[in-house]
């Protein structure tokens, strides 16, 4: 009998659990190059008859299918599903690329995924290139225009808070008095993130126009991205959003600005939203307490208020509420890698499961779909260690962690949250209730697709009306 295909051997290897099993992995992987470089060698030196025999020296037999985690019996397929893992173990091997002998091999492992953004967005930046210098000089730059200083936040929070001024205004006027918050943060989110961005370019005053070429934007992207994943984006659909953004944008400077805007939106609206409810309405009994949080992040949004001032009522910080939130509801619920042991098409690249990983009760105890601030004030939940240990992931992990990830996402987050709180709880002299709450009141976790809870509206209400459910 031939030897196993070693493809196989290695994904077999990467399933299994245990130190002898990582290993393994390691060992086999290291192997796979190693004949590589070798049969790339052979095929210069060998008869073309001799070459094809010894590279085509496998066993085949029916693929092992691992689907949502559990290992189903050997079968045979016609098309192979992805497969899922959830082990913290397994999720670390994939992410690290222990696969890969080389950076370049690792960035191509990532990126080869997010070709469908290519053809979908036009994109060209860290998360679509092959070239190591162009994504090193991405990152680089990223780093530099998200690294705000005190007088930088402060702006940061005034433009935000003007933008939610204004959005609550505008859809007032537009919709009887309803303001639809999923509108509101979308809109909130994309045009903040512009001018950090893109601070050498001119960013669009506020007006009308550009508030609908904001939330038009917006829908465009969430409607492509949502369209890539079939291959089934609309012809034109591309080249309506950029002229959308060029409403925004006044000063263009000729690249494809998605390249900056894909990433930092993507990353920030979905939480910033979910963040947002379960503050402003899914907790009725910690609510006061956890905006008096983010009260003071708003007031002084720098490191010391986000980290250390600690609520003695609720005994969290603001770091804690945005940490459980993006454990709950991270940005990428699954991540993928082109990984050896797997064909080349998309359709089966396996995939770490974020959203499983942060939400296992083995890992975060029985309550672990439960929105609970409070977990992170324990020290082996304190953020540098589960992510020393792996089990919290939000943005991924080195080598491709996200240069947001550390200081500029959560704080941007918590900003936004505290802002459009601040600004509909207490500064608009009225209260608020729901006109329609979109299913926010269900037992359990909120949905984390983007199109979940896009009708939630509130309207104002002079009188002191209660927003919860009874």
């Amino acid at each position: 009998m031939l030897p196993p295909d070693p493809d196989k051997m290695i994904v077999n290897a990467a399933r299994g659990r245990g130190v002898i099993s990582r290993i393994q992995f390691l060992v086999l992987t290291a192997a796979r190059q190693i004949w590589q470089k070798l049969t790339g060698t052979l095929v210069k030196v060998l008869p073309q008859s001799v070459y094809r025999f010894l590279t085509s020296w496998r066993w085949k037999d029916p693929a092992t299918i691992i689907t949502n985690g559990q290992r189903d019996t050997d079968k045979q397929v016609d098309i192979p599903l992805p497969d899922v893992f959830k082990s913290p173990e397994v999720i670390r091997e994939l992410l690290k690329g222990s696969a890969f002998l080389t950076r370049e091999d690792r960035l191509a492992s990532r990126n080869n995924t997010n070709q469908r953004l290519v053809s979908a967005f036009g994109l060209d930046n860290a998360f679509t290139t092959n070239a190591l210098s162009h994504k090193d000089e991405f990152v680089t730059r990223a780093k530099q225009l998200l690294r705000l200083d005190q007088a930088k936040w402060r702006a940061v929070a005034g433009n935000a808070e003007q933008l939610v001024r204004f959005g609550i205004t505008r859809q007032e006027e537009r919709a009887e008095g309803v303001v639809n918050v999923s509108r509101l943060v979308q809109t909130t989110v994309l045009l903040a993130v512009m001018p950090i961005l893109f601070p050498e370019n001119e960013v669009a005053q506020l007006t009308f126009e550009a508030d609908e070429a904001a939330f038009s934007a917006a829908q465009a992207i969430n409607r492509i991205w949502a369209a890539s994943k079939t291959c089934q984006v609309a012809e034109g659909e591309l080249q309506g959003l950029l002229r959308e953004l060029k409403v925004l944008l006044t000063s263009p400077d000729g690249k494809n600005p998605l390249n900056w805007i894909i990433p930092a939106y993507e990353t920030l609206w979905r939480i910033t939203f979910r963040c947002f409810i379960e503050v402003h309405y899914k907790n009725p009994e910690q609510q006061e307490h956890f905006k008096e949080v983010f009260r003071h992040h708003v007031a002084d949004p720098m490191s010391a208020e986000f980290e250390d001032h600690v609520n003695s009522n609720c005994g969290v910080s603001c770091s804690n509420i945005v940490n459980e939130a993006l454990r709950l509801y991270p940005p990428t619920k699954k991540i993928y890698r082109a990984t050896p042991g797997y064909p080349t098409d998309s359709s089966t690249y396996p995939a770490a499961d974020i959203e499983a990983l942060h939400r296992d009760p083995a890992i975060w105890g029985a309550d672990a779909d439960i929105f609970r601030p409070t977990r992170w004030a324990s020290e082996k939940m304190m953020p540098v260690e589960v992510r020393r240990r792996g089990i919290f992931l939000p943005f991924g992990m080195s080598p491709s962690l996200c240069p947001a990830s550390q200081v500029f996402a959560p704080r941007i987050i918590a900003l936004l949250v505290g802002v459009m709180d601040s600004v509909m709880a207490q500064q608009c002299g009225s209260t608020w209730k729901i006109v329609e709450d979109d299913g926010i009141f269900r037992v359990g976790p909120l949905r984390n697709d983007r199109d979940a809870y896009l009708s939630l509206s509130v309207e104002r209400c002079e009188e002191d009306v209660s927003i919860h459910a009874a």
